[in-house]
């Protein structure tokens, strides 16, 4: 069984898998720009969520957002790697094609999620080595052979009537036994370690339901053909995405309505509609968060007023008031485009101030409020930042 260390390893020194790695997951742009993850055959499950095996700080991704499934290698070929989208709420894009179910990754592939974009690199494989062929143990002369005799030399002449001299024999010293090499093998591989990498490869392949005909074959799945001409548009949201977002906005819609017939400002009601359509539909983005949204209608409606106050109420005032509002708003760092809206609607109508100003901030703290519950049901983070 693997656990949450031997499955996926952050790039760095002293990083000692279980399992060789099968290859690096590359974060190539988004908040987390650089970051790298080595993957060990597994199951790895990608998210916000601060347990999450490869955790990712993007506002975008979604606490369990996809799952990253990865085949050890098998004949000295790599492992066969998936990526399938969890349900998310912007989804999952495997080289612009939405991951709905098991998606193959080729050398290279991008991965899309949320604000990141990752990129996949197999590490390299190579076929095994043959083994060494055994070496020849030296033949070894038996123990205690004699030298070779010196070469003949002529025997000094001997004096008539001396008696003859037996040779001299030259002592002989046996050679040193010879000692075979020794060789040494490789350490033996535990069966529990063969077990182990056993299982978790049939558990990915169940999981990744990917078949393969041969080990180094793998199908990707084409993209539908389609009449119409393609779209550089971002994908179709999911439908529980969707289906949550219009019941955010309708419930903070009738309460702005309510809010409206009570005050006497039902002409407050359009720019705040526009600005909870943003909060709802593009929570991450730096139009919708509260500094902008809060910020931006009071910055607007001061300018409006301003402007009725110098020229007095009517089409001019208010068309110099929206102009106005959108240059200030980027000089101090609030832009929000409905908000232009507040402001012609001050400089046409000329409200009292007092009132629309207290109205127009209960308003927008009912469409943060909105936005958060909304963003807590689909599993995404809003704010992002409130300041």
């Amino acid at each position: 069984m693997t656990t949450h260390a031997d499955r996926a390893l952050p790039a760095g020194p002293g990083t000692n898998p279980r399992l060789p790695p099968a290859g690096t997951l590359h974060v190539l742009g988004g908040p987390a720009r650089g970051q790298v993850w080595h993957l060990t055959p597994g199951v790895h499950v990608l998210g916000r969520a601060a347990d999450s095996d490869l955790p990712l700080k993007d506002p975008g991704v979604s606490r369990r957002h996809c799952r990253v499934a990865v085949a050890g290698p098998a004949q000295g070929l790599p492992g066969i790697v998936t990526v399938e989208d969890l349900g998310s709420g912007n989804g999952t894009l495997v080289d612009g094609v939405r991951a709905g179910r098991p998606t193959a990754l080729r050398p290279g592939a991008t991965i899309v999620v949320g604000n990141t974009t990752l990129s996949w690199r197999p590490s390299a494989s190579r076929p095994p080595a043959p083994p060494a062929p055994a070496r020849a143990t030296p033949t070894v002369a038996p123990s205690g052979p004699t030298t070779p005799p010196p070469p003949n030399r002529p025997s000094p002449p001997v004096a008539a009537g001396s008696p003859a001299r037996a040779p001299q024999q030259v002592p002989v010293h046996p050679l040193p036994a010879a000692t075979p090499p020794q060789m040494r093998l490789p350490a033996p591989v535990s069966a529990g370690a063969r077990a182990s990498a056993a299982r978790t490869t049939l558990q990915v392949r169940a999981a990744a339901q990917v078949v393969a005909a041969e080990p180094a074959t793998v199908r990707l799945p084409q993209p539908r053909k389609s009449r119409f001409p393609a779209s550089a548009a971002p994908p179709r949201p999911q439908s529980r995405s969707t289906l949550l977002s219009t019941l955010t906005i309708l419930g903070a819609l009738a309460t702005l309505a309510a809010v409206g017939m009570l005050t006497g400002l039902p002409l407050l009601f359009p720019p705040l509609a526009a600005s909870m359509a943003l909060i709802a539909a593009g929570s991450a983005l730096p139009l919708a968060q509260p500094r902008n949204v809060i910020g931006g209608h009071v910055v607007s409606a001061l300018v409006g007023f301003t402007a009725v106050a110098l020229i007095g109420s009517g089409v001019a005032a208010a068309a110099v008031a929206g102009a106005v509002a959108l240059g200030a708003m980027l000089l101090l760092r609030l832009s929000h485009s409905p908000a232009v809206g507040t402001a012609v609607i001050v400089g046409a109508t000329a409200p009292s101030a007092p009132v629309f100003l207290e109205v127009l901030v209960l308003a927008a703290l009912i469409l943060v409020a909105f936005g958060m519950v909304g963003a807590r049901l689909e599993g995404k983070q809003y704010p992002v930042y409130w300041w």
